[in-house]
């Protein structure tokens, strides 16, 4: 066979298992099937609460290479920002890892995309024990994944919001999944946050879906 004919060959095949492995993670669960996602270029930063007007600009402008497109520093709402790709320039998971190293980000992730809908994960996620399933069992599992049960929903019983720390090796995204995937719970779903969907005409319009 032609040399050529297979160089390409196996370029089609290293790409076909590139585009499955990206698939296969970037999923979530709903109703036990999976739905999945679309990564896209762009970087999700959510800022400790207290963090200033002034820490977060100096933060967010140390890269020129790259793109602020939107920016909440209501201390009334999520504090957070969106970086994303300006020019040839591409954000990578170097720049994710870069910001966590920060005292005032929380959580940096890559943005996804489903359909139309636009959408950031941060550092939490929502499980709801089974009937069979103990407390102990769950702070077990936080503990060996160094997450943090934050707190119970305060109108239904044994369902609790769960923190992920910037730290591990795995994202909100990620940890709802392996959670789920144990058995231990009814659900296992992230804290999703969407951006235009009302598709209004405000470049900074947002709704935070969160579920408490």
């Amino acid at each position: 066979m032609n040399k050529n004919i297979l160089i390409t060959i196996a370029s089609i095949l290293l790409c076909f298992s590139s585009n499955a492995q990206q698939k296969s993670e970037n999923f979530y669960y709903y109703r036990g099937e999976k739905i999945y996602l679309q990564q896209t270029d762009k970087i999700y930063l959510k800022f400790v609460p207290d963090t200033n007007a002034e820490q977060i600009r100096s933060l967010i402008c140390k890269d020129s290479s790259l793109l602020t497109s939107k920016l909440s520093l209501d201390n009334n709402s999520l504090r957070f920002a969106v970086v994303e790709s300006k020019g040839s320039r591409n954000v990578s998971s170097t720049d994710i890892e870069a910001y966590k190293a920060s005292s005032e980000v929380v959580s940096a992730n890559f943005m996804f995309q489903n359909e139309e809908q636009l959408s950031a994960i941060t550092d939490e996620f929502v499980v709801k024990l089974k009937a069979t399933t103990s407390y102990n069992q769950l702070q077990d599992l936080a503990e060996e994944n160094d997450c943090k049960i934050e707190r119970e929903n305060e109108f239904i019983k044994n369902k609790f919001v769960v923190n992920v720390s910037k730290m591990s090796n795995l994202n909100a995204l990620q940890m709802s999944n392996l959670f789920y995937e144990t058995g231990l719970f009814d659900y296992s779903s992230l804290n999703f946050v969407l951006f235009n969907i009302f598709q209004s005409n405000d470049t900074y319009f947002i709704r935070a879906c969160f579920v408490f």
